[in-house]
């Protein structure tokens, strides 16, 4: 454009020469077509507020025995999810997806290229069900997923590596994993162990770093406040009580495959060796195996003789005839409790 400009104002001049330069030269339709791309758009991204929101997820091919690698990265704390697969299919992408909710949480969206695995009705229809945008990119656009195109050049040259020397590339990218989520980001200025979990995450190196004592400190007494209220909801809902058992006891087991005649209990008896809480470790009389069983599946067996022997304790302890007993019956109890004094009325009184 300008060397036009420049030829044609050393032969001739008009006004307004250069807007009608620029107007013929822009209509050129060959022009056009052998012109550089357009500038792209702005990023327009929305800033995820919290860890795990916005994620991506894509694939890396071609590697050895044909294995597919599942990558998906967080956008706000970077930290590195992967998975390999053979073959990649969409149901193996759902599989690996919801293995990573039960361990990081649901998050809002997922960005993804329109590989045929993105773009199936299982996946959009899983997404749908737990409340996840699912955001397909551009076609031929990878730009749109950059942030894990980007670990994908990362992850792919530590395989190169692994593959030139001729070690397990699967536990060598593990390793990689281990360093990558311990080392501090420069955009974060943190690690990405540390981003979404609050604390440094621990490897082989020696580490100076403390965890956060006060988070720590706080999620245990929370931990401990809940546990306790579960303990005393389940314990009040279950009627639980002390067994009572100690070693040396004779019980009796519960009989796990209980038909519709069959006792509840069965009859042969095994003595207490071990009692641990709730845990109860008993020895057959009959064949001397041990069994360890829950203090619910024994019941503690009360022989005749010891019936008598009680009976007999209880009768030498009161050591008084019928007549004492009724006597006792008989002797007034007094009663501890507070009583309204009562006054009699006046006009029941006595004058003279």
């Amino acid at each position: 454009m300008t060397g036009i400009k420049a030829h044609l104002r050393s032969k001739i001049w008009f006004p307004e020469m250069d807007k009608l330069v620029e107007k013929v030269v822009k209509a050129c339709k060959p022009c056009q077509m052998t012109a550089l791309p357009d500038k792209p758009n702005p990023i327009g991204r929305r800033i995820p507020t919290q860890p795990w929101e916005d994620l991506a997820m894509d694939f890396k091919e071609g590697l050895p025995d044909g294995k597919s690698l599942f990558v998906v990265v967080c956008y706000t704390s970077r930290f590195i999810q992967v998975e390999v697969m053979k073959p990649a299919t969409s149901q193996k992408v759902i599989s690996a997806l919801l293995k990573m909710f039960a361990s990081l949480g649901v998050p809002r969206s997922i960005t993804a290229d329109n590989g045929p695995q993105f773009r199936s009705e299982e996946l959009k229809q899983f997404c749908v069900s737990y409340g996840v945008h699912l955001n397909l990119t551009t076609p031929y656009w990878p730009e749109q997923n950059g942030a894990v195109e980007r670990q994908m050049r990362n992850i792919g040259r530590r395989i190169k590596i692994s593959v030139i020397q001729g070690t397990n590339w699967e536990a060598d990218l593990l390793d990689y994993l281990i360093m990558y989520h311990s080392t501090p980001q420069e955009t974060t200025g943190v690690s990405p162990a540390r981003m979404i979990f609050g604390r440094e995450m621990r490897n082989s190196l020696p580490s100076l770093h403390k965890s956060d004592t006060l988070l720590f400190e706080s999620s245990k007494d929370r931990d401990m406040v809940m546990k306790e209220q579960h303990k005393a909801h389940s314990d009040s809902r279950r009627h639980a009580t002390f067994h009572g058992l100690q070693p040396g006891d004779v019980v009796i087991m519960r009989n796990l495959k209980l038909g519709s005649l069959q006792p509840t209990f069965g009859d042969e008896e095994f003595d207490v060796v071990d009692v641990k809480g709730g845990e109860v470790v008993v020895r057959s009389n009959e064949t001397g195996k041990t069994y360890t069983r829950n203090s619910t599946h024994l019941k503690f067996l009360r022989k005749k003789e010891e019936l008598c022997v009680d009976n007999n304790k209880e009768l030498s302890e009161v050591g008084g005839s019928a007549t004492d007993s009724r006597v006792c019956e008989a002797e007034e109890v007094r009663d501890t409790r507070q009583r309204r004094e009562i006054r009699r009325p006046k006009k029941f009184e006595d004058f003279v």
